[in-house]
């Protein structure tokens, strides 16, 4: 289930790393976010990796979870379902 997710994290952990000036902490501390995230979102919404893989295409919710990840830090897991829905109707 998750290879899809994870090979999109990776994708976009190696554009992060050659394009800004990250720590790796923070990069890593992003991708787990992204990938706690990206896993409860599926299931709060009962909706397939692919899916979601396809909504993040549409909207770059992974990309909003990584321009933020210190926001997402302190949130339980239904917090962050319901920031990344109030970002896709705001999109």
């Amino acid at each position: 289930m998750y290879s899809s997710i994870w090979q999109q994290l990776m994708s976009c952990h190696l554009f992060w790393y050659n394009t800004t000036a990250m720590s790796d902490k923070r990069i890593n501390n992003s991708i787990f976010i992204m990938f706690l995230l990206s896993g409860a979102y599926c299931a709060a919404h009962n909706i397939s990796t692919k899916e979601f893989l396809a909504l993040d295409d549409k909207y770059a919710i992974l990309n909003y979870i990584a321009e933020c990840p210190d926001v997402f830090d302190s949130m339980t897991e239904e917090e962050m379902v319901k920031e990344i829905d109030e970002y896709v109707k705001g999109v």
